[in-house]
């Protein structure tokens, strides 16, 4: 249903805000990689995806975060953020 739909993408949503407000809490300089995890929320499982690149700023760091459904290729929530240089 429309309403199911939108309540896993708000709930992939905050998983991707979340992981992005970690990395910034933890104020470490993420590598250039792609990494996965997995989250829960709402008694939902998810899969998370995280592409850290550079950006022309030397000192800034582009952060990709996708979400995904188990077993889903396309994203439910996708955000990017920047990260300074701590």
């Amino acid at each position: 249903s429309p309403t199911a739909e939108l309540r896993e993408r708000t709930l992939a949503r905050w998983i991707a805000e979340d992981r992005l407000a970690q990395l910034e809490l933890q104020r470490t300089w993420p590598a250039l990689d792609t990494t996965d995890g997995d989250a829960e929320m709402g008694g939902h499982k998810y899969r998370w995806r995280q592409q850290v690149s550079s950006t022309p700023v030397a000192r800034m760091r582009r952060v990709e975060l996708g979400v995904f459904a188990p077993g889903a290729e396309t994203p439910l929530a996708r955000l990017t953020g920047f990260l300074e240089q701590p």
